[in-house]
């Protein structure tokens, strides 16, 4: 997942959830976002298991250097051969 911000010292939360609402994965915990970059899942549940093929979602949360937060969702679909 490519991204790019207008603002710079964000700091972001990303969790995925499957299409149940579970939380399979916590992606990234209170990392510091450069302006652009990238973010790769490998399909691996917290336990280093494959998740199954299906939606799943990312909840993004960013917060400021002031107290200010945003959220947004993802949808991915994980497909296989």
């Amino acid at each position: 997942m490519n991204y790019n911000t207008d603002k710079t010292g964000l700091v972001a939360n990303i969790t995925i959830f499957d299409s149940e609402g579970r939380e399979i994965k916590k992606l990234v915990r209170n990392e510091l976002l450069a302006a652009t970059g990238f973010f790769q899942w490998n399909g691996l549940r917290e336990d280093g298991t494959k998740v199954n093929m299906g939606y799943y979602l990312f909840y993004i949360e960013l917060f400021g250097l002031n107290g200010e937060k945003s959220a947004f969702k993802e949808k991915v679909v994980v497909g296989g051969r």
